[in-house]
């Protein structure tokens, strides 16, 4: 009997499932980085190629303090992390803090060698950490840096 309703007698009705909201889970930095790693890991190390080639502006030095405050950012949300946020914090801050201070001084951007060992050093393990982390926690670290950001500037 095609075409005709099933009346419902002899026939299973099945309940519908309730819908779920999906969850998507994130996908590793690695996948994530690897779309947009061109972009991300030329910015970083020019940063770095400016310091050593000797012509840094603001620009780069900002452009390391940013890929700090996020590695910061992350670094609080798990003690897996924490070494790598102190690292950031002690080395690398001790080395930004320098240079911003001779920039205060002469109003000319620059680094000895000790410090750009340093900064090279910041910019390879900036990448491996990303690398090994959700694309998430990066997407969250740089949103609540800019939050930051805001505040600050209002103060």
């Amino acid at each position: 009997m095609r075409g005709q309703q099933p009346s419902g007698q002899g026939v299973a009705v099945r309940k519908s499932a309730k819908r779920r909201e999906r969850v998507t889970a994130s996908a590793p930095m690695l996948i994530m980085r690897g779309m947009v790693s061109d972009q991300l890991e030329i910015r970083e190390r020019m940063a770095v190629q400016a310091f050593s080639g000797g012509w840094a502006t603001i620009r780069e030095f900002d452009v390391l303090a940013d890929m700090q405050g996020v590695l910061l950012l992350a670094g609080t949300t798990s003690k897996g992390r924490q070494p790598a946020a102190k690292w950031a914090k002690d080395v690398l801050g001790k080395t930004l803090g320098s240079i911003r201070d001779r920039y205060i001084k002469t109003e000319k951007m620059g680094c000895n060698a000790e410090e750009l060992k340093v900064l090279r050093s910041f910019v390879s393990m900036h990448r491996d950490f990303w690398l090994k982390q959700p694309f998430g926690l990066y997407q969250a670290a740089c949103k609540q840096l800019q939050v930051e950001y805001n505040r600050m500037a209002k103060e």
